[in-house]
């Protein structure tokens, strides 16, 4: 990959469930390396029997090598008293 290219991987969150789920994606890693990288959205919310689209971007502005760098996704759902 050449400095400057931008490579996108994409993540599809199914929810087969219930409840309505909401979802976290967090990137995790040395900060040098995380601000080569950029998540989409970063939060939102996934309806019961629905799915949706994460993406993460890959930007080098730099010379760089992807270790010791991650993505979390959390789920939860909300109960409504």
């Amino acid at each position: 990959m050449e400095l400057r290219d931008k490579t996108t991987f994409a993540f599809l969150v199914s929810n087969p469930g219930l409840f309505n789920l909401d979802i976290q994606y967090e990137l995790w890693g040395p900060a040098k390396l995380q601000r080569q990288l950029h998540v989409k959205p970063e939060h939102e919310n996934v309806a019961a029997g629905k799915q949706t689209r994460c993406t993460v971007s890959f930007y080098p502005q730099e010379k760089c090598v992807l270790r010791d760098v991650g993505l979390t996704i959390k789920v939860w759902h909300r109960h409504w008293q």
